[in-house]
């Protein structure tokens, strides 16, 4: 019996596991092995890019104002188009 490699086979495969890992919230990197073996560091490179990204994407946004600020200008009676204006709409 003979085994022959089938491309289109390992690609669907390899886009099956890939559905199913980010299903369950990861996210799925791919290296080619010769990158891992003889460039690591561009591969390093790369995964702190995507994760600077990343956490750009993720983290909520940071206001201006710390806990109590907001309601203290309320009393003060600042006029709150400005304080609008600089919390950048969160």
């Amino acid at each position: 019996m003979k085994i022959y490699y089938n491309p289109k086979r390992k690609a669907l495969s390899r886009e099956l596991r890939k559905k199913k890992l980010e299903s369950m919230g990861l996210s799925v990197l791919r290296f080619y092995e010769w990158d891992v073996k003889k460039d690591i560091h561009a591969v390093v490179e790369a995964v702190a890019v995507w994760i600077e990204k990343f956490e750009k994407k993720t983290q909520p946004p940071v206001s201006p104002f710390s806990k109590g600020d907001l309601k203290k200008q309320k009393q003060k009676g600042v006029n709150m188009q400005n304080a609008k204006k600089y919390s950048r709409g969160f």
